[in-house]
């Protein structure tokens, strides 16, 4: 790491020493807050005023006072400042502690934010320690806040999320509301919360969180399955994020894992408990999205290095020249519909060479490793394709993310919902070497090679009849495509005396390099290998089938 502080700068940055940490938290915090005011918009208000010299401040959207919906952001902890969820520094991945794309989503979706700061309490001021008042304690805190800025206000459904201790705080808080403060209440999404119900609670406290609560935490049961024990105690519903391992075995992950969910709950609450885990269950990921960043090879400098990745029964390569170097630079990315938390994702690093391609190494990947709604960019590692436990030359970076995609999780709902196959195609005798390799996932009818599409919202193959049908939302008639061609594939055969001597002076077709669309969602174009020919459709990224 680098020191990022004003007198440090270009120093090498230490983690051990515990001056280096707290200085460069002073550092994130003031970056953070000014991400809040210049990026954001948000309004730093004071308590109990800007002229106290012992204060604290909290942070408010623009519009709080007048949206009709509200989000109040509690950080636990003491010493956390707004804007953070942890103080946190891991040694590869940094701070990952910030508010900030929880902020961006909530505004986005329509909500006033209101960011407290429970864990100010007191202040130097001339040397000895002052309480703040109206924060002196974090109870006082967030009465005040309340009483004085958030009840005020227009907001009818005003929503919570916390994580860790914040919980113990908001349950606190939460059994002093009155029973009209208590139908303000929207949603309260806790993460990972150390809160417990006991006997003493009253039951509309309890009530309060069985209906409008649920809690997110890791644990080794399978993603959004209800957590038996962990509902005992916490008095609502908590839900699983999957297991954890390795580096993404930290608080943080699960923070950042979530996101996507929590402001679905929220969004939902309104139509009962259940409709909301439905919805929550929703957002389950469906497609992994991987980059291949760049290497640093070992040995000598290589011919061509390549990168091939494989996952769902796809297999996908980079493209471009990058000759005689041994730190090759690819920033291609490719997505693969994955839905399943077993799946395995596997790059092969080779060097392009003739008459056979050498392989570098290679690196599996679980999607227990992989972020969830969030890029997580890091070095791995080259194996070797026999042998795991031997090392490849060098290591490859990537940047992997699990995601949730609306036109995936739309195409399949409209498959399974809306299409049958006929009697005929019931009837008809599958031959192939898989299940949906050999006919059109939509009619059923069986391919001629001739026939054979890629859909580009749901991955799966379709018919040529199936793919003029259907067209893009948005366009009042289908978008057809340029049939595709036949061409052969050599790069990967071991003597070209065995390929047919009419396709012998034909180049190897390299894969074509992803695009992005204007809405952010990843279009990779497909190929599909039969026989040594490669049959290869490209799409324009505003066209459908």
């Amino acid at each position: 790491m680098r020191r990022l502080s004003s007198r440090g700068g270009g120093k090498n940055f230490s983690l051990k020493s515990e001056e280096d940490v707290e200085e460069l938290m002073q550092t994130l915090v003031a970056q953070i807050h000014a991400k809040l005011k210049n990026e954001l918009n948000l309004r730093e208000i004071f308590i109990p005023n800007s002229k106290a010299e012992a204060r604290c401040s909290i942070f408010v959207s623009h519009n709080y006072a007048a949206c009709p919906k509200l989000c109040i952001f509690m950080q636990p902890g003491e010493g956390m400042q707004p804007g953070m969820w942890s103080r946190t520094i891991h040694p590869k991945t940094g701070f990952q502690g910030s508010m900030i794309p929880y902020l961006k989503t909530a505004i986005q979706g329509g909500y006033g934010v209101v960011i407290l700061n429970p864990s100010t309490n007191f202040c130097i001021v001339n040397g000895h320690r002052a309480k703040i008042l109206h924060s002196s304690t974090p109870e006082a805190h967030v009465s005040y806040v309340w009483k004085n800025y958030v009840v005020p206000n227009a907001a009818q459904e005003i929503s919570f999320i916390v994580h860790d201790n914040a919980g113990v705080l908001l349950k606190t808080f939460l059994s002093s509301l009155s029973g009209h403060e208590q139908q303000r209440v929207g949603g309260i999404a806790f993460i990972e919360s150390a809160h417990q119900v006991s006997s003493g609670d009253s039951n509309a406290l309890r009530e309060m969180l069985r209906e409008k609560a649920v809690n997110f935490e890791a644990s080794t049961e399978p993603m959004f399955t209800v957590i038996g024990s962990s509902k005992a105690r916490l008095g609502c519903t908590s839900l699983s994020v999957g297991r954890t391992s390795g580096e993404a075995n930290n608080r943080e992950w699960t923070v950042h894992s979530v996101q996507t969910s929590a402001f679905v709950f929220l969004q939902s609450i309104a139509s009962g408990i259940e409709e909301s885990l439905h919805a929550i269950r929703a957002t389950f990921p469906n497609k992994l999205i991987v980059t291949v960043n760049r290497a640093r090879l070992t040995g000598q400098p290589y011919n061509n290095p390549f990168a091939v990745v494989q996952c769902a029964g796809q297999k996908k390569e980079t493209v471009g020249s990058h000759k005689h170097t041994m730190d090759p630079e690819w920033n291609q990315t490719f997505s693969f519909p994955v839905t399943s938390s077993e799946a395995k994702v596997v790059i092969v690093v080779k060097d392009r060479s003739f008459p056979m391609n050498t392989s570098l190494g290679q690196v599996v990947v679980t999607m227990s490793e992989v972020g969830l709604n969030r890029a997580d960019r890091r070095w791995f590692a080259l194996r070797d394709e026999k042998v795991a436990t031997s090392h490849g030359n060098g290591e490859v970076e990537l940047t992997l993310e699990w995601v949730h995609d609306t036109f995936v999780a739309r195409s399949d709902s409209f498959i399974r919902g809306n299409r049958m196959p006929t009697l005929e195609a019931q009837q008809r005798p599958r031959n192939g070497t898989g299940d949906g390799e050999n006919y059109c996932y939509l009619c059923k009818t069986t391919f001629v090679l001739h026939r054979r599409r890629y859909c580009r919202m749901c991955l799966r193959l379709v018919c040529t009849s199936c793919s003029d049908r259907l067209f893009l939302p948005g366009f009042s008639e289908p978008k057809r495509e340029i049939e595709p061609p036949f061409v052969p594939d050599v790069s990967s055969v071991d003597d070209i005396t065995n390929v047919p001597e009419m396709f012998q002076n034909m180049a190897a077709v390299d894969s074509p390099v992803n695009k992005k669309n204007g809405e952010g969602h990843h279009f990779d174009d497909f190929t599909y290998q039969e026989d040594g020919f490669i049959m290869r459709a490209t799409h324009n990224p505003n066209q459908h089938h």
